[in-house]
């Protein structure tokens, strides 16, 4: 029955879009799901990443080229965006020209502090910046607000390291300290996957690990940052070895969890690359791409790691998931390992966003979420059997993504063709329409004009008041109200798609 609803929505939304999969889109957030920007029309403008706010506002960085088809270049834009997608005035847009030395760079790592102070960290490693609230930048962090590359490149060549030093995570713990995890490389140019940590004012904290820092045999890897404050690094040499060490949160080693490396086997004539590693409740879970030199169909690699280090049993098969992107034989997947994104929401279910084309075609390339679910089978019940293509027409490309606190995903990127930054927002089922079970009946039952700017009138009502409910697309409760004399103000409402519910016929309507 639910299928049969999801089918019945396609319909419905296919004047909104003509690939049946954007059925799966917020229309509450943007425009159907979808905000896009490209500012005084610029040059490739990318909306990098974003980070909520506890007033549910999304803090967003963008990046446009100086130079048409030319990376080298950048200049960066924080923006502020309110709950629905629209821009937030209130916040002081911040703009940050290419300088002299680093005329490149990309502010694609951010947290927001519990007193909403932002951090924003460059991938190539080349400042951290922390901004007020509002968007100015705050003068009490490094210099004006800044923490030049200078600072980190000075402290790690005291410790004979080499750069370049590229950000591969920045995370904040629980007292605002900054760890920041990059790839260096030591004196015999072995290379380490490490971790420094900031105080709050920007400056190095040397109390922390080994003369500041934590590091560990690798070639690519992420930080982990346990609900126990206890830190993981999840890495691979350049053998293909997945190796993992935990440390205390003062950056010790901590020799209660099994520090060797994972025990995994990859499939038959394939080899299996890390691409990203995320926590919840104290397990880690490690997503990498499966391929073989002999076929161009890669398959999704998961691990699950419970608290003692150990793959767990209870997840997939022996604690690995192996799984195609798609259930066919001709599909693309962008290996990328800079995008990809793990994500879990509050039931442990787990979401691997990136960017994949399933035709084969990679001038088709989509936005792609697979679901899983806590035990690692795939949720059919999400999107079509499990996944969610976002296909706006163009090539889309995301660059990351995040899960909200009411458990949606928000995917940040860009499309070409014409070349615009998008933000897109897609609708997780659990918390889709709670009437889902419900067969869409009575639907003599008309609701008129459809779109509508202020009075709804329906049809075929058998009382004179009724009792109804104004959903929105993700099943949430909006309104309470009584139906009178057959007409409804709906002027109340923001511009998207709602459903009428009286009794157990549904309604679809449009409030422009």
């Amino acid at each position: 029955m639910t299928n049969k609803f999801l089918y019945c929505l396609a319909i419905l939304c296919f004047t909104i879009y003509t690939k049946a999969q954007n059925q799966f889109l917020d229309s509450s957030f943007g425009t159907n799901g979808v905000f896009t920007y490209t500012p005084n029309n610029v040059y490739g403008f990318i909306y990098e990443t974003g980070a909520v706010t506890s007033q549910q506002k999304i803090v967003v960085s963008g990046t446009h080229y100086n130079i048409p088809n030319n990376n080298q270049s950048t200049t960066n834009i924080i923006q502020r965006l309110n709950a629905d997608g629209t821009l937030d005035n209130s916040f002081n847009t911040v703009i940050i020209p290419p300088s002299t030395a680093n005329p490149t760079s990309r502010l694609i790592k951010m947290s927001i502090q519990s007193d909403q102070k932002v951090i924003l960290g460059d991938l190539l490693g080349n400042k951290l910046i922390r901004l007020n609230e509002n968007g100015t930048y705050d003068t009490g962090f490094g210099n004006n607000g800044v923490v030049g590359s200078s600072v980190i490149s000075t402290f790690l060549g005291n410790l004979g390291l080499a750069g370049p030093f590229n950000f591969n995570n920045v995370i904040l713990t629980n007292t605002n300290k900054i760890l920041i995890c990059a790839i260096l490389g030591d004196s015999n140019q072995v290379s380490k996957l490490a971790v420094l940590r900031l105080n709050e004012n920007g400056t190095i904290d040397n109390t922390f690990g080994n003369n500041g820092l934590i590091m560990q045999d690798a070639n690519i890897g992420r930080l982990v940052l346990q609900n126990d404050f206890k830190l993981l690094l999840i890495g691979q040499k350049p053998d293909g070895t997945l190796v993992k060490s935990r440390y205390l949160e003062n950056g010790i080693l901590d020799n209660t969890y099994n520090n060797s490396s994972i025990s995994y086997t990859p499939l038959i004539n394939h080899e299996t690359y890390f691409c990203t590693a995320t926590s919840k409740d104290n397990n880690v879970y490690i997503y990498g791409v499966t391929s073989s030199a002999t076929s161009p169909i890669s398959i999704i690699t998961l691990m699950k790691l419970n608290q003692s280090g150990e793959l767990d049993n209870s997840f997939g098969v022996n604690g690995v998931v192996n799984e195609p992107y798609y259930n066919n034989n001709n599909y693309y997947v962008d290996n990328n390992i800079l995008y990809p994104t793990l994500l879990l929401d509050n039931n442990s279910n787990i979401f691997l966003v990136c960017m994949a084309s399933p035709t084969g075609n990679a001038a088709e390339m989509n936005q792609f979420i697979k679901k899983f679910k806590s035990n690692g089978s795939v949720d059919s019940g999400f999107g079509n059997n499990g996944i969610v293509d976002v296909d706006l027409n163009y090539k889309e490309f995301m660059r990351s993504a995040i899960i909200t606190p009411d458990q949606k995903i928000i995917i940040f990127g860009n499309h070409q063709s014409p070349n615009k930054g998008i933000i897109t927002k897609v609708l997780n089922n659990e918390n889709s329409l709670s009437v889902i079970n419900q067969e869409l009946k009575n639907r003599e039952q008309n609701v008129y004009p459809n779109p509508v700017k202020n009075i709804l009138h329906i049809n075929n009502i058998q009382t004179k008041n009724s009792n109804a409910e104004i959903l929105d697309a993700s099943g949430r409760n909006v309104l309470k109200i009584i139906i009178r004399e057959n007409k409804l103000d709906v002027s109340s409402l923001i511009n998207g798609i709602y459903y009428l519910k009286v009794g157990n016929s549904i309604n679809r309507f449009i409030k422009e």
